[in-house]
């Protein structure tokens, strides 16, 4: 009785801390841009501080660099900190980075669009912040909590505690099931990847079906296009877009404008080429500094996407002063293509080994319509049970109508424009 009650404690507290630092987050937007700043660099010299006392990967950078924490100033002394690579999270393992006991943290696994998956520790505090930060967007575009809100996502990310309005349903059901289901319980709000919902607005366009909602959120990957303006045609509505990562949180959101606005009191997002900041209006390499993450702290991270910064002046008319960005370059990747005409959404072969332990990296190539190579880099503890069950969950997920090849290597190389689901057939 007693931990059923730690536990509806707990629950409450989480809940109670996440409208708090939701409603501070939706203050700090109508703040002044000076203001932000000044939040925003408070924030990076305490993260740094923190970062050198307690996570022995940072410790140990920062000396080797030569570098202590009094030496960060202002904004432009981040540059004085080395660049962190996932690799490099990689090598020194969670044990390494992380600032405390991960026991009695809140673990995340990156969803490995990049094919190297990391594990990360959030506190209870981290999770609160950064999942405000998530939330905002939706109540800056006029979301409330009457709506019918339907998530179409991964079953290990359906939320705890549900409302009387949320309805939750695994992106691996047939887009024809989904389809029926959202007919039937008439959402006014959806929340999903691109590719499901690109796949779902087909089935609809083939049964020549509208279906009019207020609002679409979609994240994790980029929405191109030629996926926004189908799913505008079939939800007749605008998509807003949500660019984030595990890592990062909600990095840029889209407002009712289209502008994609930059969470600058919960990061320091750097564009950079060969090292070097970008003018405004250029292409730049994203590197991101997570304000907000303590129990991994997230440092100078190159991303591997590729952006454009709006000049710090121009001005959004939804009324919030969070500077703009443009993104061109991001996590993409290509639907695979059964020899039935099937489409395969490329998030079912990422999560499938994105979530099996003892990978370090891994890539999924479809080379014919009958064959697709998946090449993984496996850590020491990698065995052979693991292995047969990746061929059975991967036959499966691609309804057994292709054959997979599983090899096992000693590197895959990384290069700019990566790509961990790989279609030469849909390309």
């Amino acid at each position: 009785m007693a931990s059923l009650y730690a536990k509806w404690t707990l629950e409450k507290y989480f809940y109670l801390m996440s409208r708090l630092y939701l409603l501070k987050a939706r203050s700090l937007i109508r703040k002044s841009k000076d203001a932000l700043v000044q939040i925003q660099l408070k924030r990076l010299k305490e993260l740094i501080y923190y970062a050198y006392e307690y996570s022995p990967f940072y410790h140990k950078l920062f000396k080797s660099h030569q570098i202590h924490p009094s030496f960060i100033r202002s904004l432009n002394d981040l540059a004085k900190l080395p660049l962190v690579s996932k690799e490099m999270f990689r090598e020194a393992g969670l044990a390494g980075i992380a600032t405390t006991d991960i026991k009695r943290c809140i673990l995340h696994r990156t969803s490995g669009t990049t094919g190297i998956p990391l594990e990360l520790a959030y506190t209870m505090k981290d999770e609160c912040n950064i999942g405000a930060l998530w939330f905002r967007p939706f109540q800056e575009n006029a979301f409330s909590r009457k709506d019918r809100l339907l998530r179409i996502t991964d079953p290990l990310h359906f939320y705890k505690k549900r409302s009387r309005n949320l309805y939750e349903v695994s992106a691996w059901t047939e887009p024809k099931v989904l389809l029926r289901y959202i007919i039937s319980i008439k959402p006014n709000v959806i929340e999903s990847w691109p590719t499901s919902l690109y796949l779902i607005a087909k089935e609809a366009i083939a049964m020549r079906l509208q279906i009019p909602v207020k609002l679409i959120f979609t994240y994790n990957e980029i929405l191109d296009e030629a996926t926004r303006g189908l799913l505008r045609n079939v939800f007749l509505t605008d998509p807003r877009d949500m660019y984030g990562a595990e890592e990062a949180g909600c990095i840029a959101w889209q407002c009712e404008r289209g502008n994609y606005h930059l969470n600058i009191d919960g990061l320091v997002v750097e564009f950079l080429r060969d090292g070097e900041p970008v003018s405004e209006n250029e292409r730049g390499e994203i590197v991101i500094t997570n304000l907000l993450l303590y129990g991994t702290p997230v440092i100078r991270y190159r991303l591997g996407d590729i952006g454009i910064p709006l000049g710090i002046d121009q001005e959004c008319k939804c009324g919030n002063v969070l500077p703009l960005m443009k993104i061109i370059e991001g996590k993409k990747l290509d639907f695979i293509i059964l020899p039935s005409g099937k489409e395969i959404s490329p998030h079912i072969p990422k999560v499938i080994l994105g979530r099996t332990p003892h990978i370090k990296m891994f890539q999924v190539i479809q080379d014919s319509i009958n064959h697709i190579s998946v090449q993984i880099v496996p850590s020491k503890n990698f065995n052979e049970t693991i292995l047969n069950s990746l061929e059975k969950q991967l036959n499966e997920a691609f309804c057994k109508e292709v054959k997979v090849d599983i090899k096992l290597v000693d590197k895959i190389v990384y290069t700019s424009g990566f790509r961990a689901v790989r279609s030469l057939v849909s390309s």
